[in-house]
């Protein structure tokens, strides 16, 4: 399947954006509840694969402090879904990353953000655990961050990456457990796995090929793509 492989080769590339992409390109092909558990299964496929291949880039110094407060946030963001519309946050937060990435592609690298400490990276991992379980799009904001705080692309991804694969595991146990998943759901994901695999390998290469600059700037165009693809 295509939309399967070129989320994958996204999400390879730069560690995050598969969920955004692969909403956007095969939310059409079939009814939400069948299509949106095979779009998280791919997602933990693409994560764990990467993570494997680049093992040697996670801190579990850095990880932890974003780690902790995300899997608190989780059942919060869970909880504004009776307060407010996923849709609307959507759209705005699509305009917002659009604004931020032309904004980032059109200047200078900014000086890495230094201070703040463990208790700013703690907020961003409430924030991001928040808006996994609200809107399922806990990686946008550790992301963005990881770049801010200016460490090398490897170092990014390995903690912005663990982050968003044990999100979306919390979140596959929860629709696991609530029944969500259907037959429909596993042969579909059975059928795709091929190309989760291919698009994620291919990313990686791609990845590795890239230098630190050229890295920001993927990963400013694919939060360009996130967040055109949830507005669309």
């Amino acid at each position: 399947m295509p939309a399967a492989f070129i989320a994958s080769l996204v999400s390879g590339i730069s560690g995050f954006a598969f969920t955004a992409v692969a909403t956007a390109l095969m939310l059409r092909l079939g009814p939400a509840e069948v299509i949106l558990p095979l779009i998280l299964a791919g997602s933990i496929l693409s994560q764990a694969l990467s993570l494997v291949s680049l093992r040697n880039g996670v801190s579990w110094a850095r990880l932890w402090p974003f780690l902790v407060p995300g899997l608190v946030g989780v059942p919060l963001g869970t909880a504004g879904l009776a307060l407010a519309d996923p849709h609307v946050f959507r759209v705005s937060m699509g305009a917002v990353l659009i604004v931020f990435s032309l904004y980032g592609l059109l200047r200078r690298a900014p000086a890495p953000v230094t201070h703040g400490g463990r208790l700013a990276d703690a907020a961003v991992g409430l924030i991001g655990g928040a808006m996994g379980g609200y809107a399922g799009l806990s990686g946008i904001v550790p992301t963005i961050w990881c770049g801010a705080r200016g460490w090398p692309r490897l170092e990014q991804r390995g903690v912005y990456q663990p982050f968003i694969l044990v999100i979306q595991v919390c979140a596959l146990g929860s629709g696991a457990a609530a029944g969500l998943f259907s037959a429909a759901s596993l042969r579909l994901a059975a059928i795709c796995t091929p190309a989760f695999l291919l698009g994620t390998f291919c990313g990686l290469w791609v990845f590795g090929k890239l230098d630190e600059r050229r890295f920001r700037q993927a990963v400013l165009v694919f939060l360009l793509l996130s967040g055109a693809a949830l507005i669309v």
